[in-house]
């Protein structure tokens, strides 16, 4: 099994290249450092999950990837494989929308999100109650892995923590992105650090997988173990 596992992170690394700064996967951005993608995908490979949960689709291109990588290391059971989440309501409605990173910049959103087959896209709120009443339907019988990149101020950080830690699979991981944040955009606040410290302090579920940080990365501290 572990060529086939070599061979398909091959396969995904020969189909992403830099483009003016942007991680792009077969020409859709994926907004994550290199760094921070090669982590999550050894970890797929590590606990092969039959079911990835993302909130903060963007451009799509990490669904997307996440599929491909499901589908080529032999984890995709049933449909969905993915599923992502997107808030669409902070749309400008004049051909910009906030940047999901800052939150403060804005990025064009004159683009269609590229669709896999194998991806459910919900465009709601990730709190919404249909939204987490939406993707328990597709629990039972998976092995859970969560990646939270939606809205990273303190209070969104802190609820999705809160809703999103129940659906991950024992041994499996909840990934929180951009943890240091407010170390790049000073005027952002709390944030997902603030967020991860609280929750663990009242839930001995989790642990804090200190193998997985890259001096590099701002998802120090980002890569909770669910320990049981």
């Amino acid at each position: 099994m572990k060529p086939v596992i070599n061979s398909a992170i091959e396969e995904i690394r020969s189909s992403i290249e830099i483009k003016n700064n942007i991680l792009m996967y077969r020409d859709v951005p994926v907004l994550k450092a290199p760094w921070d993608l090669e982590i999550i995908l050894l970890l797929i490979e590590e606990i092969r999950p039959t079911l990835i949960i993302e909130t903060g689709t963007a451009y799509g291109g990490s669904a997307f990837l996440y599929a491909d990588f499901m589908r080529l290391i032999g984890t995709t059971i049933k449909m969905p494989s993915v599923i992502t989440v997107e808030d669409r309501s902070h749309y400008k409605g004049d051909g910009t929308h906030l940047d999901p990173v800052s939150m403060t910049g804005y990025i064009p959103d004159n683009f269609k999100v590229v669709r896999h087959p194998d991806v459910l896209y919900i465009e709601r709120n990730s709190l919404d109650e249909k939204t987490l009443n939406e993707i328990s339907k597709y629990l039972p019988g998976r092995k859970v892995l969560v990646n939270l990149d939606s809205d990273h101020h303190w209070n969104h950080v802190t609820k999705e923590l809160q809703s999103y830690s129940k659906f991950v699979s024992v041994n499996s991981y909840l990934i929180v992105e951009d943890m240091k944040i407010n170390l790049v955009h000073l005027q952002h606040g709390t944030g997902p650090d603030e967020a991860v410290y609280e929750f663990l302090k009242g839930n001995n579920s989790f642990e804090i997988d200190k193998s997985q940080n890259n001096p590099k990365s701002l998802n120090i501290d980002g890569y909770l173990r669910r320990v049981k």
